[in-house]
């Protein structure tokens, strides 16, 4: 009989072990998933896979890669029309 409460009482102290552990392992997984959550809510569609439409409200200001000419528009200044040059 005192074998059997002696074999019991190892199993009840493994088994406390195995809560405790577990509870660290729950502990650090929850971290993780918070780390690797705040990530994404980070991300945009500028700097991952993700399409333009996911940015919602807080789309970042779009950036053209062209650069400026210095030209304004139309015709240069002291050319002739085109008129001018078809009549006779």
């Amino acid at each position: 009989m005192r074998e059997l409460l002696a074999e019991r009482d190892a199993e009840i102290a493994v088994l406390g072990e195995q809560n405790a552990e577990i509870a660290v392992l729950r502990e650090s997984l929850a971290a993780l998933q918070v780390e690797g959550l705040a990530a994404q809510v980070k991300s945009n569609s500028r700097d991952s896979s993700r399409p333009p439409s996911s940015d919602g409200l807080s789309r970042p200001a779009p950036k053209s890669l062209r650069g400026k000419s210095g030209r304004g528009p139309g015709r240069p200044k002291g050319q002739p029309g085109a008129a001018a040059a078809g009549s006779p």
